[in-house]
């Protein structure tokens, strides 16, 4: 198994992770990507080929469904 880079003690896991992501003031929720996921801090990492899709899939901004997300401030 592998080693987590930012915490330097958790194990590298394989797993489908749901991934926000924020640009300017859009959110997108991106379901069941791959990724490996440090048991220890959660640190996650995508693969290059990984990277790609999503950069490509946020580009043509075709989304499968819209949820509605409450937003509060802390005065």
């Amino acid at each position: 198994m592998e080693t987590c880079y930012f915490c330097g003690h958790g194990q590298l896991v394989e797993k489908r992770v749901t991934l926000d992501v924020r640009r300017g003031d859009r959110l997108t929720v991106v379901e069941e990507v791959p990724a490996r996921v440090c048991d220890s801090c959660g640190e996650q990492y995508f693969s290059a080929e990984v990277s790609r899709k999503l950069d490509r899939l946020l580009a043509e901004a075709r989304p499968d469904r819209t949820i509605e997300v409450p937003v509060c401030r802390l005065a």
